[in-house]
Protein backbone atom coordinates (compact mmCIF):
# COMPACT_ATOMS: atom_id res chain seq x y z
CA UNK A 1 0.00 0.00 0.00
CA UNK A 2 2.84 2.39 1.02
CA UNK A 3 4.84 1.90 -2.76
CA UNK A 4 0.87 2.51 -4.70
CA UNK A 5 0.20 5.80 -2.42
CA UNK A 6 3.58 6.95 -2.89
CA UNK A 7 3.65 6.37 -6.56
CA UNK A 8 -0.02 8.12 -7.02
CA UNK A 9 0.98 10.80 -4.85
CA UNK A 10 3.69 12.30 -7.12
CA UNK A 11 0.91 11.86 -10.05
CA UNK A 12 -1.67 13.67 -7.71
CA UNK A 13 0.98 16.70 -7.98
CA UNK A 14 0.81 16.49 -10.92
CA UNK A 15 -2.74 16.20 -12.76
CA UNK A 16 -4.88 16.97 -9.18
CA UNK A 17 -6.46 13.32 -9.35
CA UNK A 18 -5.52 9.98 -10.81
CA UNK A 19 -7.05 6.52 -11.53
CA UNK A 20 -5.36 3.58 -11.98
CA UNK A 21 -6.99 0.58 -13.36
CA UNK A 22 -5.97 -3.01 -14.21
CA UNK A 23 -7.80 -5.11 -16.20
CA UNK A 24 -7.11 -9.16 -17.21
CA UNK A 25 -10.50 -10.23 -16.95
CA UNK A 26 -10.87 -11.04 -20.83
CA UNK A 27 -7.99 -13.37 -20.62
CA UNK A 28 -9.71 -16.84 -20.62
CA UNK A 29 -6.67 -18.28 -19.31
CA UNK A 30 -6.05 -16.50 -16.10
CA UNK A 31 -10.26 -17.66 -14.91
CA UNK A 32 -12.31 -20.40 -14.25
CA UNK A 33 -15.03 -18.04 -13.66
CA UNK A 34 -17.21 -16.33 -16.13
CA UNK A 35 -17.14 -13.17 -14.97
CA UNK A 36 -20.63 -12.29 -17.28
CA UNK A 37 -22.65 -14.27 -15.13
CA UNK A 38 -20.71 -13.36 -12.05
CA UNK A 39 -23.82 -13.45 -8.82
CA UNK A 40 -22.10 -14.02 -6.02
CA UNK A 41 -18.27 -11.91 -4.53
CA UNK A 42 -16.74 -12.44 -0.80
CA UNK A 43 -15.47 -9.17 0.51
CA UNK A 44 -12.31 -9.48 2.08
CA UNK A 45 -11.90 -7.45 4.97
CA UNK A 46 -9.10 -4.50 5.19
CA UNK A 47 -8.66 -1.69 7.17
CA UNK A 48 -9.07 1.92 6.14
CA UNK A 49 -7.02 3.77 7.94
CA UNK A 50 -7.17 7.80 8.47
CA UNK A 51 -3.74 9.44 9.38
CA UNK A 52 -2.45 13.07 10.27
CA UNK A 53 0.98 14.34 9.01
CA UNK A 54 2.13 16.90 11.25
CA UNK A 55 6.01 18.68 11.07
CA UNK A 56 8.06 15.71 10.46
CA UNK A 57 5.50 13.28 12.11
CA UNK A 58 2.33 10.66 10.96
CA UNK A 59 0.40 9.86 13.31
CA UNK A 60 -3.36 7.27 12.93
CA UNK A 61 -6.55 8.47 13.67
CA UNK A 62 -8.44 5.48 15.30
CA UNK A 63 -11.51 7.27 15.82
CA UNK A 64 -11.61 8.46 12.11
CA UNK A 65 -10.02 5.32 10.64
CA UNK A 66 -12.93 3.53 12.19
CA UNK A 67 -15.68 5.99 10.66
CA UNK A 68 -13.60 5.70 7.24
CA UNK A 69 -13.96 2.24 7.58
CA UNK A 70 -17.48 1.98 7.93
CA UNK A 71 -18.29 4.44 5.22
CA UNK A 72 -16.58 3.10 2.72
CA UNK A 73 -17.75 -0.58 3.46
CA UNK A 74 -21.38 0.49 3.42
CA UNK A 75 -20.71 2.55 0.43
CA UNK A 76 -19.44 -0.12 -1.31
CA UNK A 77 -22.41 -2.25 -0.51
CA UNK A 78 -24.56 0.24 -1.72
CA UNK A 79 -22.99 0.44 -5.10
CA UNK A 80 -22.97 -3.37 -5.67
CA UNK A 81 -26.86 -2.88 -4.43
CA UNK A 82 -27.21 -0.57 -7.11
CA UNK A 83 -25.29 -2.38 -9.94
CA UNK A 84 -26.97 -5.42 -10.35
CA UNK A 85 -27.51 -8.59 -8.56
CA UNK A 86 -24.25 -9.70 -7.49
CA UNK A 87 -24.59 -10.77 -3.96
CA UNK A 88 -22.09 -9.38 -1.51
CA UNK A 89 -20.92 -11.78 1.45
CA UNK A 90 -18.76 -10.64 4.18
CA UNK A 91 -16.20 -13.07 5.31
CA UNK A 92 -15.34 -13.26 9.18
CA UNK A 93 -11.87 -16.01 9.77
CA UNK A 94 -13.32 -18.42 12.22
CA UNK A 95 -10.06 -18.55 14.52
CA UNK A 96 -6.63 -17.07 14.91
CA UNK A 97 -4.59 -19.28 12.93
CA UNK A 98 -7.01 -18.31 9.94
CA UNK A 99 -7.24 -14.57 10.82
CA UNK A 100 -3.07 -15.04 10.36
CA UNK A 101 -3.17 -16.90 6.80
CA UNK A 102 -5.75 -14.11 5.50
CA UNK A 103 -3.24 -10.85 6.69
CA UNK A 104 -0.59 -13.15 4.41
CA UNK A 105 -2.65 -13.01 1.60
CA UNK A 106 -3.92 -9.35 2.43
CA UNK A 107 -0.28 -8.39 2.38
CA UNK A 108 0.76 -10.22 -0.53
CA UNK A 109 -2.82 -8.95 -2.57
CA UNK A 110 -1.45 -5.40 -1.65
CA UNK A 111 1.76 -6.03 -3.21
CA UNK A 112 0.93 -7.44 -6.15
CA UNK A 113 -2.04 -4.84 -6.68
CA UNK A 114 0.24 -2.22 -6.22
CA UNK A 115 3.02 -3.58 -8.81
CA UNK A 116 -0.04 -4.04 -11.47
CA UNK A 117 -0.92 -0.26 -11.33
CA UNK A 118 2.44 0.85 -10.92
CA UNK A 119 3.42 -0.34 -14.15
CA UNK A 120 0.89 2.19 -15.63
CA UNK A 121 3.42 4.94 -15.26
CA UNK A 122 6.55 3.31 -16.33
CA UNK A 123 8.24 3.99 -19.56
CA UNK A 124 7.27 1.91 -22.98
CA UNK A 125 9.67 -0.53 -22.39
CA UNK A 126 7.66 -1.38 -19.12
CA UNK A 127 4.13 -1.58 -21.51
CA UNK A 128 4.24 -5.55 -22.16
CA UNK A 129 4.17 -5.96 -18.51
CA UNK A 130 0.68 -5.25 -17.80
CA UNK A 131 -0.08 -8.28 -19.68
CA UNK A 132 2.05 -10.41 -17.00
CA UNK A 133 0.15 -13.31 -14.72
CA UNK A 134 -0.67 -11.25 -11.54
CA UNK A 135 -1.48 -13.41 -8.72
CA UNK A 136 -1.55 -14.24 -5.24
CA UNK A 137 -1.65 -18.24 -5.65
CA UNK A 138 -4.05 -20.54 -5.30
CA UNK A 139 -3.99 -19.98 -1.05
CA UNK A 140 -7.38 -18.28 -0.47
CA UNK A 141 -9.49 -21.43 -1.13
CA UNK A 142 -10.21 -21.66 2.37
CA UNK A 143 -12.06 -18.37 1.84
CA UNK A 144 -14.09 -20.16 -0.99
CA UNK A 145 -15.00 -23.19 0.83
CA UNK A 146 -16.46 -21.13 3.73
CA UNK A 147 -18.53 -18.93 1.42
CA UNK A 148 -18.81 -21.23 -1.79
CA UNK A 149 -17.68 -18.07 -4.12
CA UNK A 150 -15.41 -17.79 -6.38
CA UNK A 151 -14.47 -14.78 -6.72
CA UNK A 152 -12.85 -12.18 -3.72
CA UNK A 153 -12.62 -8.17 -3.86
CA UNK A 154 -10.26 -6.65 -1.82
CA UNK A 155 -10.59 -2.87 -0.90
CA UNK A 156 -7.85 -0.66 1.03
CA UNK A 157 -7.19 3.06 1.78
CA UNK A 158 -5.89 5.56 3.37
CA UNK A 159 -6.11 9.05 3.90
CA UNK A 160 -3.44 11.47 5.20
CA UNK A 161 -4.97 15.19 6.70
CA UNK A 162 -2.53 17.85 7.36
CA UNK A 163 -2.38 18.80 11.00
CA UNK A 164 -3.32 22.39 11.94
CA UNK A 165 0.98 23.26 12.56
CA UNK A 166 1.68 21.61 9.05
CA UNK A 167 -1.52 24.14 7.77
CA UNK A 168 0.50 27.36 9.46
CA UNK A 169 3.16 26.52 8.35
CA UNK A 170 2.45 26.48 4.83
CA UNK A 171 0.47 29.64 5.15
CA UNK A 172 3.45 31.25 7.28
CA UNK A 173 5.28 29.74 4.01
CA UNK A 174 3.01 30.92 1.01
CA UNK A 175 3.42 34.90 2.83
CA UNK A 176 6.85 34.76 2.55
CA UNK A 177 6.67 33.68 -1.34
CA UNK A 178 7.12 29.92 -1.01
CA UNK A 179 4.83 27.99 -2.41
CA UNK A 180 4.28 24.73 -0.03
CA UNK A 181 1.09 22.43 -0.72
CA UNK A 182 -0.72 22.26 2.69
CA UNK A 183 -2.89 19.47 1.79
CA UNK A 184 -3.45 15.36 2.27
CA UNK A 185 -3.78 12.79 0.06
CA UNK A 186 -5.93 9.84 0.25
CA UNK A 187 -6.09 6.56 -1.99
CA UNK A 188 -9.04 3.84 -2.27
CA UNK A 189 -8.26 0.86 -3.32
CA UNK A 190 -10.71 -1.66 -4.68
CA UNK A 191 -9.94 -5.22 -6.71
CA UNK A 192 -11.10 -8.93 -7.88
CA UNK A 193 -9.35 -11.91 -7.38
CA UNK A 194 -10.23 -15.29 -8.79
CA UNK A 195 -9.42 -18.04 -5.61
CA UNK A 196 -9.35 -20.68 -7.46
CA UNK A 197 -6.59 -19.80 -9.38
CA UNK A 198 -5.30 -16.65 -7.72
CA UNK A 199 -4.82 -14.46 -10.49
CA UNK A 200 -5.96 -10.38 -10.32
CA UNK A 201 -8.56 -9.84 -12.44
CA UNK A 202 -9.51 -6.62 -11.93
CA UNK A 203 -8.48 -3.59 -9.88
CA UNK A 204 -8.91 0.32 -9.89
CA UNK A 205 -7.45 2.52 -7.61
CA UNK A 206 -8.74 6.61 -7.49
CA UNK A 207 -6.15 9.08 -5.56
CA UNK A 208 -6.60 12.61 -4.87
CA UNK A 209 -6.67 15.75 -2.62
CA UNK A 210 -10.02 16.10 -2.62
CA UNK A 211 -10.78 12.50 -1.70
CA UNK A 212 -11.82 12.58 2.12
CA UNK A 213 -12.28 8.55 3.34
CA UNK A 214 -14.64 9.87 6.53
CA UNK A 215 -17.00 11.69 4.15
CA UNK A 216 -20.00 9.78 3.13
CA UNK A 217 -20.63 11.88 -0.31
CA UNK A 218 -16.76 11.75 -0.91
CA UNK A 219 -16.65 8.10 -1.24
CA UNK A 220 -19.60 7.38 -3.01
CA UNK A 221 -18.42 9.47 -5.80
CA UNK A 222 -15.04 8.12 -5.64
CA UNK A 223 -16.38 4.47 -5.89
CA UNK A 224 -18.77 5.45 -8.71
CA UNK A 225 -15.66 6.57 -10.87
CA UNK A 226 -13.38 3.12 -9.47
CA UNK A 227 -16.01 1.08 -9.94
CA UNK A 228 -17.07 2.55 -13.56
CA UNK A 229 -14.80 0.03 -15.48
CA UNK A 230 -15.69 -3.16 -13.28
CA UNK A 231 -17.06 -6.52 -13.87
CA UNK A 232 -20.07 -5.29 -12.11
CA UNK A 233 -20.85 -1.87 -13.65
CA UNK A 234 -23.83 -1.90 -16.19
CA UNK A 235 -22.22 1.09 -17.74
CA UNK A 236 -18.81 0.19 -18.25
CA UNK A 237 -15.78 2.46 -19.18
Amino acid sequence: MRNLAVLLFIVVLLSGCVTATVNTQNNKSLTNTDLSSLAKVVLIPIKVEVKESGIGSLEKLPERSDKATKIVMDELRSAFAANGNIELIDYVPSDDSTQTLLDEHIGLYQRVAGSAENIQYMGPAWKSRSEYDYTVGEGLSFVSEATDADIALFVYGEDIVSSGGKKALAVLAMIGGIGVNPGGIAVLHVGLVDIKTGHLLWSNSSASQGLSLDNNNSVKKALVDILQSSPISKNKG
